[in-house]
């Protein structure tokens, strides 16, 4: 069987390379780190779709809120403005009332229209009121059949 063989060490030969790098001027080092540099802050201050989605519902919400109190004040004025409207209405009624009270009630018109001569039209009266020109008013009675013959034949020789 052969020896395996050991791999010679050329370690104490190692090889040194001496790399001279150019100078650069100041201005363009300067120059080039200011264009890397955007890049840098553009690439932190990214922000993610997510948290754009998140903000654009957070402020649809809160003009929904402001929108809502906006309408609300409005209601709660207009509800103001009747409220006193309906307060005045009320005091005007209660004068009206009060100059009113002094007049003649239903009950009294009565008893003066029947003082005078006046009667209630009979079940069987049909009322027309004719409220152009003067004051006047016809009752007309409704007669049965039997009655219009007979007036008829009245009629005929009166």
């Amino acid at each position: 069987m052969p020896t395996p063989q050991i791999a010679p060490d050329y370690s104490r030969f190692e090889r040194r390379q001496i790399v001279v790098e150019p100078e650069v001027p100041l201005e363009l080092l300067e120059e080039e780190q200011a264009l890397q540099a955007p890049k840098k802050i553009i690439e932190k201050t990214r922000i993610p779709y997510k948290v754009l989605a998140a903000f654009a519902v957070v402020a649809a919400l809160l003009v929904a809120v402001i929108f809502s109190y906006n309408r609300m004040w409005t209601v709660n004025a207009e509800n103001l403005r009747l409220e006193r409207a309906l307060q005045a209405l009320q005091m005007e009624e209660q004068a009206l009332l009060q100059e009113f009270a002094g007049g003649l009630t239903i009950h009294e018109i009565t008893a003066e229209a029947r003082g005078i001569g006046m009667l209630p039209p009979a079940p069987d009266q049909v009322v027309h009121v004719n409220l152009g020109g003067q004051d006047r008013a016809v009752v007309y009675t409704q007669e049965g059949f039997l009655e219009r013959i007979w007036n008829w034949v009245t009629g005929l020789f009166g």
